[in-house]
């Protein structure tokens, strides 16, 4: 049996739904977290199967609904019918259930172990070797040359037990009922509460200001019994009354020392240089810039943050040499993100045209931005109490959980430029692309026609799917073969019949280079059929000379003119088209 599954990764372990109105997402469900619990569900699917063969060798029958209990019964009872008998159950060694005692039996005689029922107060009475005349259970159990008995007997009267070695029986002995005195267990010399009691409160009248002084002192000193020993030597480890840090043993903070540190209090109003020519930890409490915390080294820059008064509250760094380096501001400063809306929505007549300030963070519901999703506006950059402004936003699209789009806006015309899309490896799967060098980049992989896995390039498969062959039919696909190939544009209205994605063989083409038409179309026919089928394409011929000596002859075209008709007149100005100038380079696809 495997692990129990883990919990789903939350703070309280437990699913939630999301919500749109506030952009709270859902619970995100991990693929190893699947994973754990599938293989937690086959497991325990795989033991339930495991019983089920047990019975009999009995497969899992989809239409049945009681195999399960059919083999638990099996595995338990035997068989469908529940056993009425310890033997019923295979147990051999358990105590049977014997006859009931009759009237008039010796108990002297009962030696075969079991359980021995007497029903009546008669029975006893009128039997032999009974420890009391009442009705009662007796258990039997013998081994060798001796025999237990035990008689719990009716109306309370008690537990009896015996022993018989061979063949001569003990005396009864009954068990001891539970008292509620010592007298009751037969002890005679012990003290009671109320003896005890009046001792101890005997002892405390007798001097209870010492022993209530001794009892606090002892808590006090958390009851150690070598309290003066561990008085003695705290007392040696404390250090005189003195005026100074050396006084007390304190060597490692020296006072206006330099090349050392020191912690002090300062009330200057300025940043002036005796201040930055000692190492300080600086807390400054009064003047211009205080409070301030500064932290400074001899001979080098020092850096505070600085509480300064703008109109509002502000945390400055500031820098010995007196630059100063705004780091928090809490007042209407477009330098920083100050503010969360709760959405820009049409619905309240609000926008991110002219809704937002500078520095605002929300949730757009599709106005003038397109797109339903968080935002962000970044503030504008020109100088303060002026109108310019250079804002920028950013928002992401909730529907489809992948497009994010960015525009700016002018400041003089007060106008946004349009929005722009940002492109992530996502939208390029698919995408064949040729590349300068020999091995593929990273995201890509060399469109050669080689069939790879389904599930490692799920995205992939995604987008071509089989087009370019299905691998072996269940776990992969194949690429793209473009090795030594053009590509050219697909459309079945230009390209007439043509399939997508599918290959075709090369031609050859006589053509007019003055005229730029073709001579009859593609040559059909070729009476020398080892040139034909030269690497699998319909025409190979080399053609070395476009002006003269042409070797090809018995060449019939598509319109059955032959050459010399084709030639008649101006030989000079055709040529025979096989293959353009070309460059090799790696064709990828992205992935």
């Amino acid at each position: 049996m495997q692990d129990p599954i883990k919990p789903v990764p939350t703070p309280d372990q437990k699913f939630h739904d999301g919500n749109p109105s506030t952009g709270e997402l859902g619970t995100i469900v991990s693929a190893d977290w699947l994973n754990t619990v599938q293989s937690a569900i086959q497991t325990t699917q795989q033991e339930v199967l495991s019983v089920i063969n047990s019975n009999n060798g009995q497969k899992a029958d989809p239409a049945r609904q009681d195999q399960l209990v059919q083999a638990i019964k099996q595995l338990a009872w035997g068989g469908n019918a529940k056993p009425t008998t310890l033997s019923g159950y295979g147990i051999a060694d358990g105590l049977t259930l014997r006859p009931q005692l009759g009237d008039r039996v010796d108990l002297n005689n009962i030696a075969d172990d079991g359980l021995y029922h007497n029903p009546a107060n008669a029975y006893a009475a009128n039997g032999a070797n009974y420890p009391v005349p009442y009705a009662g259970l007796l258990f039997v159990f013998a081994d060798g040359e001796m025999v237990y008995q035990q008689y719990q007997s009716f109306n309370n009267a008690g537990c009896w037990y015996r022993c018989r070695y061979r063949g001569n029986w003990a005396q009864w002995q009954k068990l001891a009922d539970a008292a509620t005195t010592l007298a009751g267990y037969g002890i005679t010399d012990g003290a009671t509460k109320a003896e005890l009691k009046a001792a101890v409160d005997g002892l405390v009248s007798g001097a209870p200001g010492a022993l209530n002084t001794l009892q606090e002192l002892a808590a006090a000193l958390g009851n150690d019994n070598n309290f003066a020993t561990t008085i003695t030597n705290k007392l040696a480890g404390k250090a005189d009354k003195s005026s100074s840090l050396a006084g007390y043993g304190i060597n490692t903070l020296a006072l206006s020392t330099a090349q050392t540190s020191q912690i002090i209090k300062t009330t200057p109003n300025v940043y002036d240089s005796n201040l930055y020519s000692n190492g300080t930890l600086e807390l400054r409490s009064t003047g211009s810039d205080f409070p301030s915390l500064g932290l400074h080294r001899p001979g080098n820059s020092a850096v505070a943050l600085v509480h300064k008064g703008y109109g509002n509250d502000t945390l400055m760094l500031k820098e010995g040499s007196g630059n100063e380096y705004r780091v928090w501001h809490g007042g209407n400063d477009a330098s920083f993100i100050k503010r969360r809306r709760y959405r820009i929505s049409v619905d309240d007549k609000t926008s991110l045209d002219d809704a937002i300030a500078a520095c605002e963070t929300g949730f757009n519901y599709g106005t003038s931005s397109g797109v339903t999703g968080p935002f962000i506006a970044f503030g504008g950059l020109g100088e303060a109490n002026s109108n310019l402004n250079y804002p920028c936003q950013l928002t992401a699209d909730y529907t489809t959980g992948y497009v994010m789009r960015f525009r700016t806006r002018n400041d003089d015309a007060n106008r946004w430029n349009p929005w722009h899309t940002l492109i992530h490896d996502g939208h390029l799967t698919g995408q064949v692309a040729f590349f300068a060098m020999t091995t593929p980049p990273d995201g890509w992989l060399p469109a050669n026609g080689a069939a790879i896995s389904r599930s490692t390039f799920a995205s992939l498969f995604a987008a071509i799917s089989t087009t370019y062959g299905a691998g072996d039919g269940t776990t992969t696909f194949n690429l793209p073969d473009l090795r030594g190939e053009f590509v050219r544009g697909w459309d079945a209205n230009v390209d007439q019949g043509r399939v997508f994605g599918s290959k075709q063989k090369g031609s050859l083409v006589i053509h007019n280079d003055d005229q730029d038409t073709y001579a009859g179309g593609i040559i059909n026919n070729m009476t020398n059929k080892a040139v034909r089928d030269v690497a699998g394409y319909d025409f190979v011929p080399e053609v070395k000379d476009y002006t003269s000596g042409l070797v090809i002859n018995n060449l019939t075209l598509l319109n059955q003119q032959t050459i010399s008709q084709v030639f008649a007149g101006n030989p000079q100005n055709w040529m025979y088209m096989t293959r353009p100038r070309n460059i090799a380079l790696l064709p990828c696809i992205k992935y």
